[in-house]
């Protein structure tokens, strides 16, 4: 089996080490430990294919988050990627798992956090998340998770470099931590306007209500399935828009997503 003690006991903060156990390098699976322990000798990977160093000074940079929340990394598998102005990153695992992410500019002085440039959405046993550029460039994408209802912080799961060659200025509506097999089908875009008509739609497998929130009134979606939707006259941008959901065993409705209107 495989162990570092090291990493199990803590890490370091500055000069000072800082206990915090992790299990997570307490006999884990060869592939795992593969991600971020290369072996002087081959025979120690444990891995029937093994891997180069080239292989792993390219793999995409894995944290513990990862497993421990018992997601799969599908896609990217590299630590750097060519990104067009849209990207999509997807991860299995999503009936286990929590997840939420950061994309953030990295200029030639400073890193700027990039908000309204992920959308996360639940198909089947996936997380498919899509990002926009706003500008070429290089960003970073970071990405936490826990498993479902564990109480506290998202722990760090995944950073990649992207290296965007085209941009993609449409900005998504800001979510909020979604149930296994949720998702948004619309409207994507974080600006609606104003005097025109929206259709809302959102697919929830454990959802017995939905509403939206506008200009102090509340519209019911009707449900059919997994699928409730509505149709919603936007007056004025004097109000944002909320999508809210409630479930069963409670009588308080959570906000999903929000919109502005202009």
């Amino acid at each position: 089996g495989l162990i570092d003690s090291c990493w199990s006991a803590g890490h370091l903060s500055g000069s000072s080490f800082q206990k915090s156990f992790n299990e997570h390098y307490f006999l884990p699976e060869p592939v795992k430990m593969i991600v971020d322990h290369y072996p002087e000798k081959d025979k120690y990977q444990l891995l029937d294919k093994k891997m180069s160093i080239k292989e792993f000074s390219e793999a995409a940079v894995v944290k513990p988050g990862l497993w421990n929340a018992g997601l799969v990394l599908v896609y990217p598998t590299k630590a750097a990627v060519e990104c067009k102005g849209e990207e999509t990153f997807k991860f299995g695992g999503a009936s286990k798992a929590e997840v939420t992410c950061h994309l953030t500019h990295i200029g030639k002085t400073v890193k700027t956090r990039m908000p309204g440039t992920t959308h996360t959405s639940c198909d089947g046993d996936f997380f498919n998340i899509i990002i926009h550029f706003p500008k070429k460039g290089d960003y970073e994408f970071e990405l936490f998770a826990k498993p479902i209802g564990q109480p506290g912080s998202y722990p760090m799961a995944l950073t990649v470099l992207c290296k965007a060659n085209a941009a993609n200025t449409q900005k998504f509506p800001k979510g909020y931590t979604l149930k296994p097999g949720e998702r948004l089908v619309g409207p994507l875009n974080a600006g609606l306007k104003a005097k025109s008509s929206a259709r809302f739609e959102f697919v929830s497998p454990t959802a017995d209500k939905m509403a939206v929130s506008y200009a102090g009134k509340w519209t019911y979606l009707k449900r059919n399935g997994h699928v409730f939707s509505a149709d919603l006259s936007l007056v004025s941008g004097k109000s944002g828009v909320k999508l809210m959901a409630s479930y069963p065993g409670g009588n308080q409705f959570w906000t999903r997503y929000e919109w502005n209107v202009v």
